[in-house]
């Protein structure tokens, strides 16, 4: 079975963008990194020789190929800046259409520099997608010991904040296969802060 090509390193991060040679590039990836440890509350780590990664996650595909990769990352390529949305942008067509001049791939955003974008509008698009990968990886968690109905004491549909309807058919495609969810033994309680640091 084959891995992946990319892989966290224990190369530099500062040395990677002190040796961005375009002034402009340079000062726009110390923004990503900045933006990306806040959005991930993780630091930048080097994955490859040319990607700042920050977080992680684990996927499992169908095949039974699996592993870890960035949760968001980043690539001050010379023609543009590759930034790395690993959830794709189907569900954040109202996102880019605000964001600015950009063009994407599967997972690349593409952006010549930073100031053709909005930067608010990026920081809500990293945050949502780094959302969506967290309740995938929960979600599968959950699946895999029959409790799914458990996610939905945490996120009720009228609480979901981050764009998308917490419900088997929404769920990434990964994680709507598998066991049936077993019913939850307790109710949700009145007071939502009170599932804070609950554990399942």
């Amino acid at each position: 079975m084959s891995e992946n090509k990319t892989r966290p390193t224990d190369a530099s991060v500062e040395a990677f963008l002190d040796a961005v040679e375009d002034e402009g590039k340079r000062s726009d990836a110390r923004v990503l990194a900045d933006m990306m440890t806040e959005v991930t509350g993780a630091p930048g780590v080097m994955w490859g020789s040319s990607i700042v990664g920050f977080g992680s996650y684990h996927y499992r595909y169908a095949s039974g190929r699996e592993g870890d990769f960035l949760e968001t990352g980043f690539s001050p390529r010379k023609r543009a800046l590759t930034i790395y949305v690993m959830p794709g942008f189907s569900d954040y067509d109202d996102l880019l259409e605000r964001l600015g001049k950009h063009t994407t791939g599967k997972s690349c955003l593409y952006v010549k520099r930073l100031s053709d974008i909005d930067l608010d509008v990026l920081r809500e698009l990293l945050t949502r997608s780094v959302a969506y990968l967290a309740i995938g990886s929960l979600a599968m968690a959950l699946l895999a010991f029959g409790q799914l109905n458990r996610l939905l004491t945490v996120l009720p549909d009228s609480q979901d904040d981050i764009g998308q309807m917490v419900d088997r058919q929404n769920l990434p495609r990964r994680v709507r296969k598998g066991r049936p969810s077993q019913p939850v033994e307790s109710e949700r309680p009145a007071d939502a802060s009170a599932v804070d640091g609950a554990v399942f």
